[in-house]
């Protein structure tokens, strides 16, 4: 009953105990370049073996388009924003330490090995650990348990200050998977990644006026999408009382 769990857990730890070997033993010691290889493709490994000896006997369905990605997307992104705030106005009140977010001062070459592995190799690995394999291996326990399970593993490796917008924006990417596929849980996750150091560099430059920006675009992205979202909803619950 619980083999599938244990299985998942395991990977997971494997995957994260390589992750940081990795970081501790190649950071002096190696260039940038190579050290993110390395990571990543440490974080990854566990899954690639069992991929090798595993083949699952769960039945493919046909993906649906990515139509319902966006507006999923851009409801999560609002939501994860504002628990963001409700945990830094906790956080700044309990006088808790957290970990700094913000990217770190680099030279110009470890800058863009920073982003290129933010933005495209990171996301590939992560939707790999977490969608396409830690989300299936749950999933003989349902769909909401397996989605609560895989963005909690997810938000472990995140820092502390992060954790709440990646356990949401987690969700989301299962959500994406489960209705899109895997293509466009990767393209989101970059979405997001990119998002996230564009308005970190930004917020650099101009402070305040960005936030400010980046809060309405969300704000109003985030409602359209809910929207959207509840309408279909509503839609597809009408369609099913017609039936019976």
């Amino acid at each position: 009953m619980f083999k599938n769990l244990f299985l998942a857990f395991f990977l997971f730890a494997l995957s994260f105990l390589l992750r940081t070997a990795s970081g501790y033993i190649i950071n002096d010691s190696f260039s940038v370049l190579l050290s993110n290889c390395v990571s990543v493709i440490s974080s990854v490994l566990p899954f690639l073996i069992y991929r090798i000896f595993y083949k699952s006997d769960i039945k493919k369905t046909k993906k649906q388009n990515g139509s319902d990605a966006l507006p999923i997307f851009f409801s999560a992104l609002l939501l994860a924003n504002i628990v963001t705030v409700i945990e830094k106005i906790a956080v700044n009140y309990f006088e808790f330490s957290s970990n700094n977010t913000d990217i770190p001062r680099l030279g110009a070459f470890e800058f863009l090995v920073y982003i290129l592995f933010s933005v495209l190799f990171v996301p590939v690995a992560e939707e790999y650990i977490f969608r396409k394999n830690l989300l299936e291996i749950l999933s003989e326990y349902g769909v909401l348990p397996s989605l609560i399970a895989s963005s909690l593993l997810f938000c472990l490796i995140h820092p502390f200050g992060a954790k709440s917008y990646a356990f949401i924006m987690g969700i989301a990417f299962c959500l994406i998977f489960m209705r899109c596929g895997f293509k466009y849980s990767i393209i989101f996750h970059m979405i997001n990644n990119s998002i996230n150091i564009i308005l970190s560099i930004f917020q650099k430059s101009f402070g305040a006026k960005v936030d400010i920006f980046y809060s309405i675009f969300v704000l109003a992205a985030g409602i359209i999408s809910a929207f959207l979202i509840i309408k279909k909803i509503l839609k597809g619950g009408g369609k099913n009382r017609k039936k019976t």
